[in-house]
């Protein structure tokens, strides 16, 4: 296998990358959901229309027991900053279908659509140019690439207005970047990277253990003061507008830099309160939950986490880190099995 760091002269199929974005993107498509938003995505996408035509991301009525009314007065979703910006293309799509197709036509619902295709598409490339840094091959890749959309909860994800989806494409791309890095600092990609890094916690804040691995795995590239400074410099300055972002949608929400939705209302009272070990059970083995009914390409993982502890252990710290402690996070929260969605939702 090629290794990591090694610069590929180029691929031997250039149209490959494009042909995988576009077969995902017109399939998600051509198949979308008949309803993508609905449930927790129409408060994000009341938050987005109201930020975009009057002025701020509050809701129209506090109309679930989980919805906190901030110190305007006026009720806030809890979701995180992110989970409302993805949904403003959304908004403008829909409204161009509303206008072409008439309001509730099949055009419309297909304009809605578009957004979370574009999303989970982007990240089935994103995908592919992950397998090619661990070193395999382009076809094999691509394929990988196919399977990750079509044999994975994402493939529902990708056809709704849930921000499962987008994380899942954020969190690819950091890991596919902070690869790259890997013993160098070029200020581009380590901008893009910081970018993806501030984006990520405003789509879900436990994935603040993504800098965290990043820190970890950087250490294997040593000690140098310099390299340590401008990958902290500038990684840092690239996350910079989305820790702004989401310090300044806290203050706005509810008056405190610190107080994100989570932490007030119903979900800061039981949070994570649930049984370990419950959570655990029904994430891995529940009839209804278990990650290995919606994905079953993950009863492999143990063949594949033994090759990765005896030939690359830095890969295995790298991927393991975040997924270990999300898993166990997701596990302990009240309501592991995010609630009456399809599949193992908070995983995906």
């Amino acid at each position: 296998m090629q290794r990591v760091n090694e610069p590929r002269v180029g691929l031997a199929t250039p149209a490959l990358p494009w042909a995988i974005w576009a077969s995902v993107f017109l399939t998600l498509t051509l198949t979308g959901s008949f309803q993508p938003i609905t449930g927790d995505s129409t408060q994000m996408c009341e938050a987005a229309s109201n930020l975009l035509y009057d002025g701020g991301p509050h809701l129209n009525g506090a109309i679930r027991g989980d919805v906190v009314r901030g110190t305007d007065g006026r009720p806030y979703t809890k979701y995180p900053l992110g989970a409302v910006l993805e949904c403003i293309p959304t908004i403008g799509l829909q409204h161009i279908g509303a206008t072409l197709g008439g309001h509730g036509s099949a055009l419309e619902r297909y304009f809605v659509g578009v957004t979370p295709a574009f999303y989970g598409s982007l990240g089935a490339l994103g995908f592919f140019f992950l397998a090619l840094q661990l070193g395999f091959r382009e076809r094999v890749a691509a394929v990988a690439a196919l399977l990750l959309i079509f044999t994975t909860p994402l493939w529902h994800y990708a056809r709704s207005m849930y921000t499962e989806n987008l994380q899942t494409t954020v969190v690819i791309w950091s890991l596919c970047v902070w690869m790259r890095l890997r013993g160098r600092a070029p200020t581009g990609p380590l901008l893009l990277g910081g970018l993806l890094m501030g984006l990520s916690i405003n789509l879900k804040i436990l994935l603040v253990i993504l800098p965290v691995a990043v820190i970890f795995d950087r250490c294997f590239d040593g000690w140098d003061v310099r390299v340590w400074m401008r990958f902290v410099g500038i990684g840092g300055l690239g996350a910079l507008p989305g820790i702004v972002g989401f310090f300044a949608y806290n203050r706005l929400r509810y008056g405190g830099w610190l107080t994100a939705g989570y932490t007030v209302g119903r979900d800061a009272t039981i949070g994570f309160s649930g049984p370990l070990f419950t959570g655990l059970h029904g994430l891995l083995f529940s009839s209804g939950k278990s990650v290995f009914l919606y994905a079953p390409l993950l009863l492999l993982m143990g063949k594949g986490i033994e090759v990765l502890r005896r030939e690359r252990r830095r890969d295995l710290l790298f991927f393991g880190l975040p997924v270990v402690f999300v898993f166990v996070a997701i596990a302990k929260w009240w309501c592991w099995s995010g609630d009456v969605a399809w599949g193992p939702r908070l995983i995906v």
